[in-house]
């Protein structure tokens, strides 16, 4: 692919996911790309419900310069069907091509813009759920995990990390279930949801899957703690450690401010989500999570 030319007799319809959400990217007629995205066998709560009045309120937010909100078409299946200008994510980016870094400051500069105007947006009535992140999350910490791979997955992390770290993010995730003042929240602002348009540096984020009450911290962080794993897995993609930085720092420059002292708090939270998700929904590795332990373990103490 090269810039906005495609050909597109050589696309081809590609489906991928986990236990807990399945997508299938497809070509559509107008040169574009149709993402249709579904819950998967094992997903333990449906899509949020996106309202009339609220796909209203999101479209007024428009476009913010490097980032776009691409808010999902619900069918009567329970899917969300999307139409960006591409077939793959900024995270897929991130793992099989070397990124462009100007170009990614632009969009996370306007991502971070964009998550500030869906927070300032008044939160309706009938958005009353928490992230659906932190209810599977607080459910794994507590011991309370359904699935087999997350039990064993929580049993060797809980080990590594100690009781006190182990007990200090169950209090975290607790705190964020029971934020003073909640707002309007994506819910998963992750980079698997961003799409890079072609021939720009423009990109939409697929909205509307799991919007929820949540404190503002939670969607900054989840893509905080996103780049700092990304950073520590693939430290050469993106340039050096200084080139991911970049990127956190238009993040907030976008959005107006930083998560201050707490950076640490969030990030962890997003990135033992992760850890729970991999587990649950794709299989457990031994190894990686005595490395992730590591990771986490340092986080929990900065």
């Amino acid at each position: 692919m090269t810039g906005a030319r495609l050909d597109r007799a050589a696309v081809k319809v590609v489906t991928f996911g986990t236990g807990l959400l399945r997508t299938t990217v497809s070509p559509a007629d107008d040169g574009g790309f149709v993402w249709r995205r579904v819950c998967g066998p094992r997903c333990p709560q449906p899509f949020s419900s996106v309202s009339s009045h609220l796909r209203r309120e999101l479209a007024s937010l428009g476009e913010s310069p490097g980032t776009r909100l691409l808010i999902g078409e619900e069918l009567v299946d329970g899917s969300r069907v999307y139409r960006p200008g591409r077939d793959r994510s900024v995270a897929h980016q991130f793992l099989f091509a070397e990124p462009e870094a100007p170009a990614f400051e632009s969009v996370f500069r306007g991502y971070g813009a964009l998550l500030s105007a869906v927070h300032q947006l008044p939160c309706p009535e009938d958005v009353r759920q928490p992230a659906r992140g932190l209810v599977r999350l607080r459910h794994w910490l507590a011991g309370d995990a359904p699935l087999p791979g997350a039990a064993e997955a929580a049993e060797v992390l809980s080990a590594r990390l100690g009781q006190d770290r182990w007990t200090v993010l169950r209090e975290w995730c607790e705190q964020a279930l029971d934020p003073p003042d909640p707002v309007l929240a994506h819910g998963a602002p992750g980079l698997g949801s961003l799409v890079l348009d072609p021939g720009s540096s423009t990109a939409g984020l697929l909205t509307g899957e799991d919007v929820c009450r949540a404190p503002w911290q939670f969607d900054i962080g989840w893509v905080l703690g996103e780049l700092i794993e990304f950073r520590w897995r693939l430290p050469s993609r993106a340039g050096d450690g200084p080139a991911w930085q970049r990127l956190a720092d238009a993040l907030f420059e976008g959005y107006g401010r930083d998560l201050g002292e707490a950076w640490n708090r969030w990030a962890t939270l997003r990135i033992a989500l992760h850890q729970h998700d991999f587990a649950a929904y794709v299989g457990v590795h031994r190894r990686e999570l005595n490395l992730y332990a590591g990771l986490l373990g340092r986080l929990i103490e900065q």
